[in-house]
């Protein structure tokens, strides 16, 4: 019987090499030399996964990179304030340019007052003040401009002309400076007020803060009015945010729903003053904040019509047989409210039926008058004499204008 050899050190070495390339290799027909060597078909499928891992990858990273730019950095909510910068915007038109400028300074120096005194946490950071004009294209008014900011440089830093939006408005305005600020708190304000008072307070603002809200707790419509606004930094970030997401409002009403009524863009809302029943340019509800030290009073909001329909409609009597005033004139109530200025004359008449002469829009060619309970408020007021002067002039202006025929 043929005894069996066992094999020699390189047979073994060979059998043992055989043995891990089956071991590592489905296939078990290939030879140790093909091992080192991978053919093409598993090159490319290689290379495709390695693709889709990257492309998976970079999935990930942008949305992780969008979702941080939604929403202001935790850095941003920490920094301490580099400045303070009121935005003024203001349209000039010849007829009453002069005014506006007054009315601009006289806030502006209100604003100012009282500026340098720490609050209980810090000294404020400093303030800077940027106008923003658009006008009808007078050079006089033009030479007006300049002239102004000349003689009042103590508050006044920078003015800034920019075409006018008939639609975006005072928003295109802010906007065109908003765009390059950077870690700061901002006060948006119009020339479509006045102030009665210094507002050191609202500086301390925490989020987005107004003046009165006009809604109860629940109201979806519940909001403050757009005249006069503070933004803390990171609420500049989303409120920037919000008007390029959406700039494309089709008319002054549309932009007011989207840009002042809502507030969702904020992540944080404060008001001065709560709801005192109505809106407060509502004459009741102005009457009782103006009691209580509510700071200012909107240019359209401080007179009434020398009306008998509209006596007899504030004192409630019947007025069913006719609906209308008399008096009213479709093309000044469009004219005088830019707000209005889409509807048909229909849908004008039927707003004021049911909204105009409850908010004392200008409607007539009848004379206007500041209302008697508030000279009587302003008279008492430290700044109330400088405040009378101007709406009277204001009042001038308006009245001169309704005599124009349209």
């Amino acid at each position: 019987m043929k005894r069996l050899r066992p094999p020699t050190a390189p047979e073994a070495t060979r059998q043992q090499s055989v043995d891990v390339i089956h071991l590592t290799d489905s296939s078990p027909h290939r030879s140790h030399k093909s091992s080192s060597v991978q053919k093409p078909w598993r090159l490319r499928l290689a290379r495709t996964r390695a693709a889709q891992a990257g492309l998976a990858l970079a999935a990930v990273a942008a949305s992780l990179l969008l979702l941080l730019l939604m929403q202001p950095s935790s850095y941003c909510y920490s920094l301490r304030p580099s400045q303070r910068l009121i935005l003024t915007a203001s349209h000039l038109r010849s007829s009453d340019g002069e005014l506006r400028l007054r009315i601009i300074t006289h806030n502006l120096k209100l604003l100012h007052q009282e500026d340098n005194k720490a609050t209980k946490y810090y000294s404020r950071p400093p303030l800077k003040s940027i106008v923003i004009f658009s006008h009808d294209g007078d050079d006089s008014t033009l030479d007006s401009i300049y002239q102004w900011k000349l003689q009042h440089q103590d508050i006044v830093d920078e003015v800034k002309l920019v075409p006018n939006d008939a639609i975006n408005v005072d928003v295109s305005k802010w906007k065109s400076v908003l765009e390059y600020t950077q870690n700061s708190e901002v006060m948006l304000i119009n020339d479509s007020f006045l102030l009665l008072r210094p507002i050191p307070e609202l500086w301390e603002c925490t989020g987005v803060c107004g003046l009165g809200w006009t809604g109860p707790r629940g109201d979806v419509t519940r909001h403050f009015q757009s005249y006069l606004r503070v933004l803390t930094a990171c609420e500049v970030i989303n409120y920037r945010r919000f008007y390029n997401r959406n700039s494309h409002s089709k008319n002054v009403q549309e932009l007011i729903q989207t840009l002042e009524v809502n507030l969702s863009w904020a992540s944080n809302v404060q008001a001065m003053y709560e709801y005192d029943g109505g809106h407060p340019d509502a004459d009741g509800v102005q009457h009782r904040l103006l009691k209580s030290g509510y700071p200012a009073i909107k240019l359209k909001k401080f007179f009434e019509t020398n009306d008998p329909w509209l006596e007899q409609k504030q004192n409630g009597e019947d007025t069913t047989t006719n609906r209308l005033s008399p008096s009213l004139d479709l093309n000044i109530y469009r004219s005088k409210n830019h707000d209005l200025n889409h509807l048909s004359d229909k849908e004008l008449a039927d707003h004021f039926a049911a909204f105009g002469w409850r908010e004392n829009r200008v409607y007539s060619r009848l004379t206007l008058v500041m209302k008697p309970w508030l000279r009587k408020e302003l008279a008492v007021l430290p700044h109330g004499g400088e405040v009378m002067n101007i709406l009277d002039d204001y009042l001038m202006v308006l009245n001169r204008g309704n005599e124009r025929k349209y």
